[in-house]
């Protein structure tokens, strides 16, 4: 998509595909976390096929929001909001 000006990738449909590209950043980041506890940036980026910055960025949102938590040493663990929605979903299965 073009814009007024003619500028590829800057409309409406191309911010939506953004935002789609950046949650499923952050969830592969997740996923990673949740998988393979005490993982430091680098090897997070480096499975989740990112640059180190973009990881760093996408790590520091989750752990604002408590899905991760940094330790000490820079590894990353689940945080407290991701325990409870695990929590969560292991009390509903039959």
């Amino acid at each position: 998509m073009k814009d007024q000006a003619g500028t590829p990738g800057s409309g409406p449909e191309d911010s939506r595909h953004g935002s789609t590209r950046t949650v499923d950043r952050a969830l592969a980041l997740l996923v990673e976390v949740a998988l393979n506890d005490g993982l430091p940036l680098g090897e997070l980026a480096r499975r989740a096929s990112l640059a180190p910055a973009t990881a760093l960025r996408l790590l520091r949102t989750l752990e604002a929001a408590t899905f991760i938590e940094r330790d000490g040493s820079g590894s990353y663990h689940g945080g407290g909001r991701l325990i409870e929605i695990a929590l969560n979903m292991m009390s509903r299965s039959p």
